[in-house]
């Protein structure tokens, strides 16, 4: 989720101590939890907690790639997100569908499938959402063909126009 703050170190201080079993956990820490670990003191521990906060409201896209669906990297996600409106949208597309998505083959969208047909994963989307986690989706920004609303520029040699001129006269 592009978490500031939280680091490889700090997830594995939370997983080996059996505070956090998966990335849902993150959304129940209290101060004390956080503010106990190694390195960690209650100012830097607040600001953690603020930023995972803050990460319930980040693009969808971050929430897709984040998952660690095979095949699904940043760009993908981005795709996916403009494509799908929602979580639960993504969750339940068929395969067909997804390959209707651009940039989207067979094997991203039957790797895509997979991922939510597992109960654990779709147990964790359900978990998320619980805790907040409520990404905001993305519109594709819609590029104009409109000759109208775009400057041109010709390049043009004065010297020879002006001699063209000069022969007419």
């Amino acid at each position: 989720m592009d978490i500031d703050g939280l680091g490889e170190k700090i997830v594995d201080q939370l997983v080996e101590k059996g505070i956090v079993k998966d990335p849902a956990d993150l959304y129940k820490l209290k101060l004390d939890e956080v503010a106990g670990l190694e390195r960690m003191a209650e100012k830097s521990a607040q600001n953690l907690l603020d930023e995972i906060e803050a990460s319930k409201k980040k693009p969808l896209a971050r929430l897709i790639y984040a998952l660690g669906i095979q095949f699904v990297g940043e760009r993908t996600g981005q795709i996916l997100a403009e494509h799908f409106s929602s979580m639960d949208e993504l969750a339940t597309a068929k395969q067909e569908q997804l390959e209707e998505v651009p940039e989207v083959g067979p094997k991203v969208a039957a790797s895509i499938v997979d991922f939510f047909s597992e109960p654990a994963n779709r147990q964790l989307i359900k978990k998320l959402e619980k805790a907040g986690v409520r990404p905001t989706a993305e519109k594709p920004k819609i590029k104009s063909n409109n000759l109208a609303e775009k400057r041109l520029f010709l390049p043009v040699d004065w010297r020879i126009a002006r001699e063209k001129r000069l022969e007419k006269s």
